[in-house]
């Protein structure tokens, strides 16, 4: 069976060591779970596929569903479609051993998030100076942006730059990092902040309210 392996991080052939069968339940369809090995590295592969067939043509197969082990890197799904295109297409490339084009796909996705935060001067330093000046960012991500942003052009400008793996795995996950710190934990601290204020303004208000109502009954 061909299957991807995490490890060799390609498609490969592997030996199935056991399966189990299990039938149609309700709406669920039957199918199975098949332990394999990969021929390459050895590593345990487990996968489950539905039965698309029929009682006409027997059973037929669908795509394998790798369960084990699990793919490590996710994007979250709250991070703005546009930008998960760029870092999804990063991630392809890592997986594929394309180290330098996944650094030049995290560079356009800093530009992709300089861009849904309206921020667009004449190059990308200045931009990510910009998103730091606005508070969009600290001064540690500032650092990572501005590695990122060096590496990538060098990435994508220098023939002579070799990008190691360990080097575009670092990239990866702080571009990564980078999108869900801006467009989600940020944005939450922001809300919680604000719902936070209206509670206090709120409180506030019927303090004064009642100090006003007890001052009016002593008069």
């Amino acid at each position: 069976m061909t299957v991807e392996c995490s490890k060799c991080n390609v498609v490969v052939e592997a030996n199935e060591i056991a399966n189990f069968q299990y039938l149609r339940n309700g709406n669920k369809s039957s199918g199975r779970y098949v332990f394999l090995k990969c021929i390459n590295c050895d590593s345990p592969i487990l996968i489950n596929q539905e039965n698309i067939g029929n009682m006409a043509d027997g059973d037929i197969w669908d795509k394998p569903v790798v369960l084990f082990p699990r793919n490590e890197y996710k994007i979250n799904p709250e991070i703005p479609s546009i930008l998960q295109v760029s870092i999804n297409e990063a991630h392809l490339c890592y997986k594929v051993n394309a180290y330098i084009a996944t650094v030049i796909m995290c560079r356009r996705s800093l530009e992709c998030i300089c861009s849904l935060k309206s921020v667009s001067e004449k190059n990308l330093n200045n931009s990510i100076k910009k998103l730091k000046e606005e508070g969009i960012i600290d001064n540690q991500l500032f650092e990572w942006a501005d590695v990122l942003r060096i590496t990538g052009n060098e990435a994508a400008h220098d023939i002579n730059t070799n990008i190691s793996k360990e080097d575009a795995k670092d990239i990866l996950d702080f571009t990564n990092a980078m999108a869900e710190y801006i467009f989600m934990f940020k944005e939450k601290l922001d809300g919680f902040r604000k719902r936070r204020l209206a509670i206090a303004t709120e409180s506030s208000k019927g303090t004064t309210h009642r100090k006003k109502v007890i001052s009016s009954t002593r008069k």
